[in-house]
C-alpha cells in the first residue's frame, strides 16, 4: 500500500533555513511516524562539506571568500559539493522502518530514480559503484549525500539542470579528483524546465518508494 508522503515546495530558500526544516520534520516523524516528506528547493550559492570532506578540497577560498559564498559543514555523508541556482534539490525524510533499513538500497533507489528521469529526456545516466551519485559517461550530474536519525533520512539528492558550473572548479567535488561535473543544459544544449524535472523526479521516487503524494 503506498505511503503517504507530503511535498514541500520552498522555490529558492537559504540552505541553513531549510536544513532547520529538514531537522524539524525528521523530529516530528522520530514522535509519530505516519507520513513521509520530500522538500524541494533550490539554494542560493553554498558549498556544504560532509562528515568524510575536508577544508583542503576548497581548491579557491580566495574567490570563495571575495563572493561572499557560505561553507557550511553538514551531517551526512559524502564530501563537498556546490548549490545553487539551476540545481534540482530534493530533500526526502523517509522512515526506513517502512521502506527497508537498508543504507545502500535507499542510496541504489535515489540512483534508479535519478537515472530514470534523466533517461525520460534522453541522457545515459549511469553508477559508478564506489561514488554515490550519477554520471554521464565520465562527468558527474547528480550527487547523493544522506544522513539519518533513527532511521529517518534527511539531505539527499542534487541534480545540475543547468548551474553555473565554474563553481565546481573552485572545489575538488565529491572529493574525486580529476573528475568533471555536467548538466542537462550542457549535455541538451539548453536547460529543460525545472517543474517538467522535478514533477518526473518525484514520480519516479514515488514508483522506487510506493510513495502517494497528496494533491500530485
Amino acid at each position: 500500500m503506498p505511503r503517504p508522503c507530503e511535498v514541500f515546495r520552498l522555490g529558492r530558500r537559504d540552505y541553513r533555513e531549510t536544513y532547520t526544516l529538514q531537522r524539524e520534520l525528521v523530529e516530528t516523524r522520530i514522535q509519530k511516524s505516519d507520513s513521509d516528506a520530500i522538500i524541494v528547493v533550490e539554494h542560493p550559492p553554498v558549498f556544504t562539506i560532509g562528515r568524510n570532506g575536508s577544508l583542503q578540497h576548497l581548491l579557491m577560498p580566495e574567490h570563495i571568500n571575495k563572493q561572499r559564498i557560505p561553507v557550511c559543514e553538514v551531517d551526512r555523508g559524502g564530501s563537498i559539493t556546490y548549490h545553487g541556482p539551476g540545481q534540482l534539490v530534493l530533500y526526502p525524510i523517509l522512515d526506513l522502518r517502512f521502506h527497508g533499513q537498508d543504507l545502500h538500497k535507499l542510496i541504489h533507489f535515489y540512483e534508479a530514480a535519478i537515472i530514470a528521469v534523466l533517461k525520460d529526456f534522453g541522457i545515459d545516466g549511469r553508477r559508478i559503484s564506489q561514488w554515490p551519485g550519477v554520471w554521464v559517461g565520465e562527468e558527474k550530474i547528480a550527487f547523493i549525500g544522506i544522513g539519518v536519525r533513527r532511521w529517518i533520512t534527511y539531505h539527499g539528492i542534487a541534480l545540475n539542470l543547468d548551474p553555473d558550473l565554474k563553481y565546481f572548479d573552485w572545489i575538488i567535488p565529491c572529493g574525486i579528483k580529476n573528475k568533471r561535473v555536467t548538466s542537462m543544459a550542457k549535455l541538451l544544449g539548453s536547460a529543460p524546465q525545472m517543474e517538467t524535472v522535478c514533477r518526473g523526479l518525484l514520480r519516479h521516487l514515488a514508483d522506487e518508494f510506493q510513495l502517494d503524494y497528496d494533491g500530485f
